[in-house]
């Protein structure tokens, strides 16, 4: 684990160290998951998040933010707490993303929504707040948030 040395003009962030084990390159301001479906790079590898019951984890198996591309097969920096100024996000078809907002998982992709009042995702694991609204419900973008993944 890597904490950043705390300075009065910067926020606090805290990295973890982990493996590639995707298939494909990984772009900074990914969110990643923990591997758990068994294969040989469990406990420090990484891969593009699940959907709901894939594998018996559901959304709260996010292990945080890349904060760097990451080759496959290569170990990069996972934010998993602090400020981000570029983590992926997309809003729902009917929800806007709004400055102060709770964000979840989302299924086999990299990006993360708003959490929802109602249905399976009311009840989702916050990894995220926003700083910044997002309203593109067609496609994912990147604003500020507070990555809480720890």
């Amino acid at each position: 684990m890597i904490v950043k040395r705390t300075v009065k003009s910067q926020p606090e962030r805290i990295f973890i160290l982990l493996k590639n084990s995707e298939g494909v390159t990984t772009v900074a301001g990914d969110w990643v998951r923990w591997l758990s479906d068994g294969v040989s790079d469990l406990g420090y590898g990484f891969g593009e998040p699940e959907a709901l019951g894939d594998s018996g984890v559901g959304y709260a198996n996010i292990a945080g933010v890349a904060a760097q591309n990451i080759a496959d097969g290569d170990y990069g920096l996972i934010q998993v707490w602090g400020y981000h100024d570029a983590a992926k996000v997309q809003a729902r078809a009917t929800i806007d993303i709004a400055q102060g907002m709770a964000l979840q998982a989302a299924g086999n992709v990299t990006y993360v929504f708003p959490i929802t009042a109602t249905g399976h995702h009311a009840h989702a694991y916050p990894v995220g707040i926003a700083y910044e609204a997002y309203t593109n419900s067609a496609a994912s973008g990147t604003i500020a948030v507070f990555i809480k993944c720890l």
